[in-house]
């Protein structure tokens, strides 16, 4: 397993005084999409691919930037070519909102990829907002915003850092296509609105199937060996990890035996979650509450996932950032 980046965030002294100014003015804390069931009319909303990445806050001012995490960690040196791309534009005083991928030859984002980066996947940082240029743009309308980033960084998708593209026409046809090319799905924007921090109803995410980020605490050894049958999950709910079922698929045989390794080095004798079924208890190997991972699945019933499949490893966030994403009945406007 890749080992995290740093648990603090720390701007490297070269750049504590070039962007301190833009680090106090917009902290980083962006704006988060609300799970949608239904594809929101095309006359009050523009829509714009999913891209499947690591969320990231580019801090830049000429030859100084400073990548961020959601978390607020840096993470400028986990993706030094986005960063090097960034310095090269030499940008004035600007903080771009945007997702940091791993693409496959047909420029399509990989999450599986950006776990493994050892194969030279082509990393690249998409950019889909603009909340600073020597001032403050998040209260300027969305279109306004969007306008002075395609002018900032461009469209050129054979470039390491671009802008996403707003997609027009019948927003049902647009995720269609999205799922059938291999995107995780749409994002929906609502025409004139400002940038908000935090979960907002002026975003709308409409996946292609469920996703889902889990607590690791455990796993089930695969008959015979002493690898990953499958990995044991939970979420948050309250102040503690509840078992939320189990994924099995998705793996490749070194991910099994690595995942095993790491998982081996935190045993614990009980189950760190409450809830665990009792014919889970009978074969589970115990470990410390460490590591997140992505998974998509068909459906959930009676605290076991159907058709699930390991997807990637979370570096950015934590178990107890998990929680059960449910959509909002009140996101779905006509």
């Amino acid at each position: 397993m890749r080992r995290p980046p740093a648990r603090t965030a720390k701007v490297s002294p070269g750049n504590a005084e070039a962007l301190a100014h833009l680090l106090g003015a917009v902290p980083p804390e962006p704006q988060l999409a609300t799970l949608a069931e239904s594809v929101p009319s095309p006359s009050r909303w523009r829509y714009e691919l999913k891209f499947d990445g690591y969320r990231i806050l580019a801090y830049c001012d000429r030859g100084h930037i400073l990548l961020m995490s959601r978390r607020a960690l840096d993470w400028t040196g986990e993706f030094p070519e986005v960063a090097n791309a960034l310095r090269a534009l030499r940008l004035p005083a600007s903080v771009l909102d945007g997702e940091v991928c791993a693409v496959d030859e047909g420029g399509i984002p990989r999450f599986n990829l950006l776990q493994n980066r050892a194969g030279g996947a082509r990393l690249v940082y998409v950019a889909f907002d603009l909340l600073w240029r020597r001032e403050d743009l998040r209260r300027a309308p969305l279109e306004e915003r969007r306008r002075a980033l395609e002018k900032l960084v461009g469209h050129d998708a054979a470039s390491t850092v671009f802008a996403s593209t707003s997609a027009e026409g019948d927003p049902r046809e647009i995720l269609r296509l999205a799922c059938r090319a291999g995107y995780e799905g749409i994002v929906a924007k609502q025409q004139g609105s400002l940038y908000s921090p935090g979960r907002s109803r002026t975003w709308l995410k409409l996946k292609c199937s469920k996703r889902q980020e889990f607590g690791v605490i455990g796993y089930v050894p695969m008959v015979g060996g002493k690898v990953v049958g499958a990995l044991l999950l939970a979420v948050r709910e309250g102040d503690r990890l509840v078992y939320a079922g189990r994924t099995g698929t998705g793996f490749t045989t070194a991910q099994r035996a690595e995942l095993a390794r790491g998982l081996d080095r935190h045993r614990v004798e009980e189950p760190p979650a409450a809830d665990v079924p009792r014919d889970v208890l009978s074969t589970a190997i115990w470990s410390k509450p460490r590591l997140v991972v992505e998974v998509a699945y068909l459906e959930r019933t009676k605290g076991e996932l159907r058709h699930s499949s390991f997807k990637g490893i979370r570096a950015d966030k934590t178990p107890m950032d998990c929680t059960w994403e449910i959509s909002d009945p009140n996101a779905n406007p006509s």
